[in-house]
């Protein structure tokens, strides 16, 4: 099956030099590229599938209810 789509010049630019880089075709690079991100969002969605908010829970419940270390602290300015 061919498409047609458009990729923005500077985009394209950028597929044609890693395309060269790994000796592939930019159609290639395209392909590789966009199969991975559907096996990605098909992982993503294979795990959602297996979640549980009780189980969720129980792991959350394990956590210390103690304040974060300064480095970890959401600022003031940041909490909603």
């Amino acid at each position: 099956m061919t498409r047609q789509i458009s990729i923005p010049d500077d985009i394209m630019v950028q597929a044609e030099e890693l395309a060269a880089q790994q000796h592939l075709t930019v159609d290639e690079l395209i392909a590789t590229a966009l199969s991975d991100q559907i096996a990605g969002a098909a992982y993503i969605r294979r795990r959602a599938e297996r979640a549980s908010l009780a189980r969720f829970k129980e792991a959350l419940a394990l956590v210390p209810d103690i304040a974060p270390d300064a480095y970890d602290a959401i600022p003031e300015s940041q909490q909603t």
